[in-house]
């Protein structure tokens, strides 16, 4: 890539124009605006500008957008990872007042997940403002590549993240990247970041397990609340409770772990990650005992 952001006082000026053209033309179709994507990457800024230019073309951008589209919301930042040295820096050139969302993409490089590291980082930027936050890139490849998961490593780790956000309120929204596989070598890492299969490969359009895991999730969590969690060394639960009174505990651990739970009802169904009923729990007066595996 050999992408060159804005930085001269003409070139931030022919971007706000940009801006303006495309929020007179689209005004009536889009509400949110990203600023750039990924400043803090050379392969979207080969120059590696400083945040100083990055806080100018948003300040260009957002006035452009604004003038025309004084309700559209303008989302900022963007950064690969949660970035917070190069975050903290644009906010010290006084942008705070040019921006409604701030958005990062806390990806994890490392063929694995980490809870820790997850709640690190995005509370270290829930420090930094009040404004909303999304994570507008997150995901997991699930190819053969060093960074890469398995198909079912892809759904543990999307349906944890996703759990954990909500339960903790570390961000707004979160965007999966992406839907679809964007090609068929499973040896390539950005051709294995989707829900379902490429349309070119020989099980087109077919259903990876993150997309099913995800189904269910959204099925069991959509209209819930989170209430509270139960944290024990070898497992978690984390409980949401939905408005008609409906409880759903999402449950993971160490594989092997014996979970005992006194849920002071024997009117529980139990369920692995893609939301198929097991039957694999001892119950006794409310008291369920049962084994956890991989899903």
């Amino acid at each position: 890539s050999e992408l060159v952001a804005p930085y001269t006082d003409e070139g931030i000026a022919a971007y706000a124009a940009y801006c303006s053209y495309i929020a007179e033309t689209y005004k009536d179709y889009i509400e949110y605006y990203e600023i750039w994507n990924e400043y803090n990457l050379q392969g979207f800024n080969l120059e590696m500008r400083g945040p100083e230019v990055y806080a100018k073309m948003l300040k260009a951008a957002s006035v452009a957008i604004k003038e025309k589209d004084p309700d559209a919301k303008i989302v900022a930042m963007a950064t690969s990872q949660v970035d917070v040295e190069f975050i903290k820096a644009v906010l010290a050139e006084g942008t705070e007042d040019y921006f409604d969302v701030i958005t990062v993409h806390p990806y994890q490089w490392s063929g694995s997940y980490s809870e820790e590291r997850f709640l690190y980082h995005m509370n270290r930027v829930n420090a930094l403002t009040d404004k909303p936050i999304w994570c507008s890139e997150l995901g997991w490849s699930s190819s053969e590549h060093e960074w890469g998961v398995t198909e079912k490593e892809q759904a543990i780790f999307g349906v944890q993240e996703y759990v954990i956000a909500q339960a903790k309120n570390l961000c707004d929204r979160i965007y999966w990247y992406d839907f679809q596989n964007d090609g068929t070598d499973k040896t390539e890492i950005e051709n294995n970041f989707g829900l379902i299969e490429a349309t070119t490969a020989e099980d087109a359009n077919v259903a990876k397990p993150s997309y099913v895991a995800f189904a269910a999730l959204n099925k069991l969590l959509g209209k819930s609340e989170f209430s509270e969690c139960i944290e024990k060394d070898d497992f978690k639960a984390y409980h949401f409770e939905d408005s008609s009174g409906t409880d759903t505990l999402v449950l993971w651990g160490n594989v092997g772990t014996q979970v005992i739970l006194d849920l002071g009802t024997d009117n529980v169904q139990i369920m692995d990650m893609y939301s198929n009923i097991t039957d694999n729990a001892v119950r006794e007066r409310g008291i369920y005992k049962f084994v956890l595996d991989d899903e």
